[in-house]
């Protein structure tokens, strides 16, 4: 079992870590290897903590931008399926 932590963050960010998690009980794993994965660069590459965080933060920018647009496209298709399905219904 990993280790217990109680966190206050800026409100709206509980909410912004479940969407980037891919749900509310995989928020853990997800921070968990973010922290791992920044830490083991920074030991790597010798950089300091704050410019890895910036790419971090920019990084997580870019996934949120894209998990936006592949929603948009999911949307899209089932309006599309939707409109396919009416025009076969139709011709039967």
């Amino acid at each position: 079992m990993g280790e217990r932590l109680n966190l206050a963050v800026d409100d709206g960010v509980g909410d912004m870590l479940t969407a980037l998690a891919g749900g509310e009980r995989k928020r853990g794993e997800y921070v968990s290897a973010l922290v791992r994965g920044l830490y083991e660069t920074q030991a790597q590459a010798g950089l300091p903590l704050e410019t890895l965080q910036y790419a971090v933060n920019g990084h997580s920018g870019q996934l949120l931008s894209l998990s936006g647009r592949l929603t948009s496209l999911e949307n899209q298709m089932a309006h599309v399926s939707t409109q396919l399905a009416t025009l076969i219904a139709s011709r039967a």
